[in-house]
């Protein structure tokens, strides 16, 4: 089975990880290409044909012409993504292929219906959505919550020098992710940057708070990322649907609401050394158990049939 990911832009790296676990049991049948810029921290896709011009333009030609799947990458730019199959002579609901969309960020949660006319006038037959936006398509049986393997999941809790609780957080837009709230409630670490880099700081902390926005009110990648530290994880998941832990296992991440939810919990665990540890054991123990490439390749494989 050759699969296809294609789209304008993938902000949070999803199809890249999916692919790097489909590609460890498949050979190298998963494939990436996006039209848009470079990703500005340094992901690798496959193919950015921004970037690589003509030679990206044959590559993609015989990656289309070889797919099995063809799946949006994440940001339902569909008229980007259909400019460019239409160069190769594929057309929309084009029977030679299955159709599949991924569905991450804001655009489905700003306009719902607009984005399930599409999905459905489209044909996909699957709808892969990010946990938190899963209510808008919780009774859709074509839907189904995603899950993506880790670039790095730590081997061990890291060891953090001194006794001071350190937090952190680190938006990727601090309008979104309520950065001025966690910041004014409580003393943290603003980290941002390349994924390696975050990953490395966020590992000599032992809380990260992800967001406190209620209209989110989920956790993305961020969090898993965090969870794949070992760190405690505070995140606003009140709209995270429970229908969603059908299909994924529920991660071990705090609910909060608003600042004072924040500092009411560090405040409570700040002199509990011990309590942090279970609650950062439990957080790379899940990482480690469900972020595998093997456990990302059982979930998508299943579920492109």
């Amino acid at each position: 089975m050759n699969i296809l990911f294609i789209g304008y832009s993938d902000t949070a790296n999803v199809s890249n990880r999916v692919a790097r676990a489909l590609n460890r049991y498949v050979g190298d049948k998963a494939r990436v290409i996006t039209t848009g810029p470079p990703h500005p921290f340094g992901y690798t896709e496959d193919i950015v044909l921004e970037r690589d011009g003509a030679n990206g333009m044959d590559e993609a030609r015989d990656l289309v012409r070889d797919a099995d799947w063809i799946i949006n990458t994440g940001d339902s730019n569909y008229p980007a993504m259909f400019m460019l199959l239409a160069q190769f002579g594929v057309t929309e609901r084009d029977r030679r292929y299955r159709w599949a969309t991924r569905h991450g960020g804001s655009t489905l949660r700003s306009d719902p219906k607009r984005i399930a006319r599409q999905d459905h006038e489209f044909g996909f037959e699957r709808r892969f959505v990010a946990p938190d936006l899963f209510r808008f398509v919780r009774h859709n049986p074509r839907a189904r919550p995603y899950l993506h393997a880790m670039d790095i999941v730590l081997p061990e809790l890291p060891t953090i020098p001194g006794d001071k609780l350190r937090v952190c957080h680190s938006p990727s837009n601090p309008e979104i992710k309520g950065t001025a709230e966690i910041t004014d409630a409580i003393e943290c670490n603003v980290l941002q940057g390349p994924f390696e880099t975050v990953f490395r700081q966020r590992a000599q902390h032992h809380i990260f708070v992800d967001q406190i926005n209620k209209s989110i009110g989920g956790f993305g990648a961020a969090s898993i990322e965090a969870l794949a530290c070992g760190l405690v994880v505070l995140c606003d998941t009140h709209h995270v649907h429970s229908a969603v832990y059908n299909w994924i296992p529920r991660p071990p991440i705090v609910p909060v609401e608003s600042g004072d939810d924040v500092r009411a919990f560090i405040d409570d665990v700040r002199d509990k050394p011990r309590l942090v540890e279970t609650y950062r054991r439990a957080a790379l123990t899940w990482a480690q158990t469900y972020l595998t490439d093997a456990c990302v390749y059982d979930y998508w494989m299943k579920n492109l049939v």
